[in-house]
């Protein structure tokens, strides 16, 4: 699944696709949370959808909260874009920097459960974190997701301890992160250069 798949839809709510890694614990923490304005923009995909990455302060979604939250928002991006029905769909993007690349931990928007019309099954959805590695070369955005079935494989074989659980969903084995924050960072740092630990990118270009 691409990870333009996945920011597009509300799968990522239900930790329903093998191919992606989910993650209970966010990736960043405040000594690794960065900025970078050069993201700000308008982007599309290659389905033709028009992303926008704006800062969450600046677009004045979000309320600044506590000191320690205003930290945090401050360095955090709204993605969005609009369905052909007008629908709006966003997500919270902290870019954290991990050794010599830059990774991204998406989350859906802090008022996902408002967007969805079925209260019950808003209750019974359970948000998650999902990681992937980002490139930012001239007008062109990669995004790279972690490879879902490269680290179940490693978790098979015993060749790596993370905390995790094994969870069967609709039928399918699926494996569900329970690492804490400093446990995800030491993985990836890791495995940064590895190039199976990625799937192929996703590429997205900047809209004059």
């Amino acid at each position: 699944m691409k990870a333009k798949s996945i920011i597009g839809s509300f799968i990522i709510l239900s930790a329903a696709s093998a191919c992606s890694v989910q993650s209970l614990h966010p990736l960043y923490s405040e000594e690794v949370l960065v900025y970078d304005d050069d993201l700000e923009g308008d982007w599309l995909d290659d389905d033709g959808r028009l992303w926008s990455l704006e800062s969450a302060v600046r677009s004045q979604a979000l309320d600044s909260g506590s000191q320690k939250e205003a930290v945090r928002r401050n360095k955090m991006y709204l993605a969005s874009y609009k369905d052909e029905k007008d629908s709006l769909y966003a997500f919270e993007f902290h870019l954290v920097r991990l050794g010599k690349h830059r990774f991204v931990d998406i989350f859906p928007w802090e008022k996902y459960n408002e967007k969805l019309i079925n209260e019950f099954m808003v209750a019974n959805l359970l948000p998650v974190h999902t990681f992937a590695k980002i490139d930012l070369k001239g007008d062109s955005l990669f995004l790279s997701q972690i490879n879902g079935e490269w680290v179940s494989d490693l978790i098979k074989n015993n060749q790596i301890r993370i905390s995790h659980e094994k969870l069967t969903l609709y039928g399918d084995a699926e494996i569900v992160l329970t690492a804490s924050t400093q446990e995800l960072q030491k993985f990836l740092l890791k495995y940064q250069s590895d190039p199976q630990a990625y799937v192929q990118p996703d590429v997205f270009v900047r809209k004059r």
